[in-house]
């Protein structure tokens, strides 16, 4: 109808209350802020921050505050953690000025994700998680994700029993609302726990059972880290099974050449399509396949040459152990002594460099 602003549904089940709400405004209220969101679609994130950045850029209240989660988007995908932080803390600031429960949440534990994840700041995250937590009142979707971040901070901080319960409840939160499409990233977050904590066989039967409901129910992305993650999980598994075990339905190949193809067309992504492709140089380091583990790893290399410190460690084991394999120990002991020096004193990268 003419004069509509906003578009509101509600679903109540039982106690639980979820409401969605679609502003409708004039298109092209903030067409930088438009644009820019198109090019990240396409995978260009360096393109759309320089967009934000041109005149007249983000010119009224309105565009700042919503440009400002976007910007911190854009600097996480461009591996600037640090940058995104501070904006992130700028749009969440803005959203619980103007009374945007729904926005102020999603910036909030997007900045927890970021402290969480990127810059290990345990502390900070619990502070965050804290501070949505007090305000939930009414707002049930909200618990479903906060549930689910809770579970993120507790697995990265080492408490997986405690990860598993916090993701059963954000399932439990997630049934009560039909917010089934959730399972998929529920579902693959539980599945990792339970491989952590040695229950194999229970992660694989969940990352199968996804796959097989994926074709419908995931866009070409999700499908694509949901195809990269299976692959890591059956990699995994292979690793702790004799070779006369090994058969077609815990073959990580296929799931990951296919999360490749997704991720070089219709989700491209340079920092993903890196991530697939140093999967693929294990994958084939590990099967003694030299020459395939050094063309993924030069691949990984061409697309993303700037990766983050997390990848960019294990390339550079990869290429230690490629260097082993070929009996060249000179070479080989150059390059782990180099990861032995840009890794952190207690990380998983030096004690395998030591």
């Amino acid at each position: 109808p003419k004069g509509l602003r906003v578009i509101s549904l509600t679903s109540n089940s039982g106690k639980s209350l979820g409401i969605w709400q679609l502003q409708i405004g004039t298109p092209s209220a903030c067409p930088h802020l438009d644009e820019a969101l198109l090019l990240r679609s396409k995978g260009k994130p360096s393109q759309a921050l320089e967009l934000l950045d041109k005149p007249p850029g983000l010119n009224t209240n309105k565009c700042k505050g919503r440009g400002d989660g976007v910007r911190a988007r854009l600097l996480l995908d461009l591996d600037r953690p640090q940058e995104a932080k501070s904006f992130f803390e700028k749009a969440a600031s803005k959203r619980r000025a103007d009374g945007e429960l729904s926005g102020w949440v999603k910036e909030s534990l997007a900045l927890a994700f970021i402290t969480t994840f990127k810059l290990r700041n345990f502390a900070q995250s619990r502070a965050t998680l804290a501070s949505v937590q007090s305000a939930l009142e009414g707002y049930d979707e909200g618990r479903v994700h906060l549930a689910f971040a809770h579970g993120q901070l507790a697995r990265a901080s080492g408490d997986l029993r405690g990860a598993l319960q916090a993701y059963s409840e954000a399932e439990e939160f997630a049934g009560k609302l039909d917010m089934g499409w959730l399972r998929y990233i529920f579902g693959n977050a539980r599945a990792e726990a339970l491989s952590a904590l040695g229950r194999d066989k229970e992660a694989m039967e969940i990352f199968d059972s996804m796959l097989k409901d994926s074709q419908n129910g995931l866009d070409a992305c999700g499908r694509a880290g949901l195809l990269n993650n299976t692959g890591w999980q059956r990699m995994g598994m292979r690793n702790k099974m004799p070779q006369t075990q090994w058969n077609s339905e815990n073959d990580p190949a296929p799931v990951y050449k296919e999360a490749l193809k997704l991720f070089r067309t219709r989700c491209p992504s340079q920092v993903e399509d890196a991530n697939v492709s140093v999967n693929l140089a294990l994958m084939n380091l590990q099967t003694d396949q030299l020459d395939a583990a050094e063309q993924y790893l030069e691949d990984a290399r061409k697309e993303h040459p700037n990766p983050d410190a997390y990848i960019a460690l294990w390339m550079k084991e990869i290429k230690g152990r490629i260097a082993l394999a070929r009996q060249k120990n000179a070479d080989a002991l150059a390059i782990y002594d180099d990861l032995h020096q840009v890794s952190s004193p207690m990380s998983e990268a030096r004690l395998r460099a030591t």
